[in-house]
C-alpha cells in the first residue's frame, strides 16, 4: 500500500509545529495490543509508557483533524490563537483519510477545544509540563504524532 498521504502529515505537522518544544512521532505496522489497549501500544512505539487506558480519549476523525492543525499552529503553554495554513489542514485531512473509513484516533485531551474552555482536562504522559498529540490506527497500520512543552 502507498501511505504517502499519512508520511506528509507527520511530516507537514513538524514543518508547523515553528520550534514549540519537542516532537515524537512514528508510523509502521500497527503493534500488537490486546483488547482496549491499542493506543497506549502505539504510545509504545515512541518511547512513551503508558498504564491503564484512562490516559486516551477516543476523537473523530475531524476532531483529530482540528488537533493536530492546533497542535501544528500555536504552543500549549501559551496559546497565541494561531491557525494552521489551510495547506496544512488538507495535508492532516489526507492523511487522516487515507487511514479509511475503519480508523481510529486517540488524544491525551480534547485539545481542539483546548482554547475554548476554561476547565480543560488531559492525562500526560510524558515528564513535560504538557503533553499531546494524536494516535491514529486502523488495525494495519498506526501513527503517534506528541509535542511536548515545559513552561
Amino acid at each position: 500500500m502507498n501511505w504517502e498521504a499519512v508520511t506528509a502529515m507527520l511530516v507537514e505537522f513538524a514543518r508547523g509545529r515553528g520550534g514549540y518544544g519537542a516532537l515524537r512521532s512514528w508510523f509502521g505496522q500497527m503493534p500488537s495490543a490486546s483488547e482496549g489497549g491499542e493506543p497506549n501500544a502505539v504510545a509504545s512505539m515512541a518511547g512513551y509508557v503508558v498504564e491503564g487506558s484512562a490516559a486516551f480519549t477516543e476523537l473523530s476523525a475531524d476532531e483529530a483533524r482540528d488537533t493536530l492543525s492546533f497542535l501544528a499552529a500555536d504552543s500549549l503553554v501559551m496559546p497565541s490563537g494561531a491557525v494552521a495554513a489551510e495547506a496544512t489542514v488538507e495535508s492532516f485531512a489526507r492523511g487522516i483519510e487515507r487511514l479509511g473509513s475503519e480508523a481510529r484516533f486517540f488524544s491525551n485531551g480534547r485539545w481542539h477545544e483546548y482554547t475554548r474552555s476554561n476547565q480543560f482536562v488531559w492525562h500526560g504522559i510524558s515528564g513535560a509540563t504538557f503533553d499531546a498529540g494524536v494516535i491514529g490506527l486502523n488495525g494495519d497500520v498506526a501513527f503517534i504524532v506528541w509535542v511536548e512543552e515545559d513552561d
